[in-house]
């Protein structure tokens, strides 16, 4: 684990150099971030494990299994470790697992557990995606000349498909997988596989029928889990550019953070660093576009204007422009500092008495 925490601050660090040349900022602005930004962050940070700690109890609840408040709290932390520091954040369900199932709880259950944090994900990606293209495409040129509004209904229609199949009709997906299981070199796993496959459609059935308070209660929980994470960016840039916009600043940090899943380095770094810098740039450009022609015809209106007001029509107009371009590296820096690298302390500080009984089991099991 050492090991892999180590290459994935490593990457990181390169990531954020590369971000910094990129945006054409010097690397000292990193300590220009104030204060109170941390301090928002550090309890946004609270948050986001407090609510992911809840919904995991609630799903155990659901699950007819008991977890205590410190369980539940160990076992997301040391989740978000493994999706920090693995390829794709692939390891995040498997160390949710193993910590609850080294508190005593049936790996069964753990994984049904698992499952519907997978459901409730989904469902929370399947609508929020789509709003955050929008508001990209109206923001910025990332579409080019394509109507952002179609493309958001088109991402929207196929996210709206993809959480329709899993939720009402999982059975498709993994009768398509067992039927893979049957080629030649993958019938050795065709029960393990079996097996499981019907434990996420029992899983997947099990939330969709669960009490309305309760789903209302699971997909709150998300929605904070995920809001503390963008809107921690936010907090963090308007701390830079206080004119900053809350909507197009979230979703520039929403839909790299979606594309850094499938991105084949730990916890997706690189992709979602570069790929932040990219929208901010595009953001800075659009509303340094708007601001200069307004600097450029102000001139006119202090002459209509005369004296000290027309000065200060001028001075309010370059102070706008020049907020559009302040640094922003240092922003994604301090948002990285909460959603990234302080996972790689939180996690392992929490839940080490769970890796000293995984390891005692491992040893203590028979060989052979």
């Amino acid at each position: 684990m050492f090991r892999a925490v180590v290459i994935a601050v490593v990457i990181g660090l390169g990531s954020v150099g590369i971000t910094f040349w990129a945006l054409g900022e010097n690397i000292r602005t990193a300590l220009s971030v104030p204060y109170w930004a941390y301090l928002c962050g550090l309890g946004l940070a609270c948050l986001n494990y407090l609510s992911g700690a809840l919904r995991l109890r609630w799903l155990a609840r659901h699950a007819g299994a008991e977890l205590g408040s410190r369980a539940a709290l160990r076992a997301y932390a040391l989740g978000l470790t493994s999706a920090a520091i693995t390829p794709s954040s692939a390891g995040q369900a498997p160390a949710v697992a193993f910590s609850l199932t080294a508190g005593g709880m049936p790996a069964a259950t753990a994984w049904t557990i698992n499952v519907r944090v997978w459901a409730l994900d989904l469902v929370f990606l399947g609508w929020s995606f789509p709003v955050s293209v929008l508001v990209l495409g109206r923001s910025t040129r990332i579409l080019g000349n394509a109507q952002p509004e179609l493309v958001a209904i088109g991402t929207f229609a196929c996210a709206l498909l993809v959480v329709a199949v899993l939720i009402f009709r999982l059975r498709w997906v993994t009768g398509l997988a067992a039927g893979a299981m049957r080629l030649p070199g993958l019938r050795r796993w065709r029960d393990k596989a079996t097996d499981f496959l019907a434990r996420v459609e029992n899983a997947s059935t099990g939330l969709r029928r669960a009490p309305l308070r309760l789903q209302g209660a699971l997909h709150s929980a998300t929605f904070l889990v995920y809001f503390t994470t963008y809107f921690t960016f936010y907090v963090m840039v308007a701390s830079m550019r206080p004119a900053a916009p809350l909507l197009p600043t979230m979703a520039s940090a929403q839909v790299p953070s979606v594309a850094s899943s499938f991105f084949p380095t730990p916890g997706g770094v690189g992709l979602l660093e570069l790929g932040t810098a990219s929208l901010m740039r595009l953001s800075t450009r659009s509303a340094t576009a708007t601001a200069a022609p307004v600097a450029e015809q102000e001139p006119e209106r202090a002459e209509d204007l005369g004296g000290p007001a027309g000065g200060a029509v001028i001075v309010a107009a370059v102070d706008d422009a020049s907020k559009a371009r302040a640094p922003v590296a240092a922003a994604i820096l301090a948002w990285r500092v909460f959603t990234f690298y302080l996972r790689m302390l939180v996690g392992p500080v929490l839940s080490g008495a769970a890796w000293r009984r995984g390891a005692r089991s491992g040893r203590d099991a028979p060989t052979g």
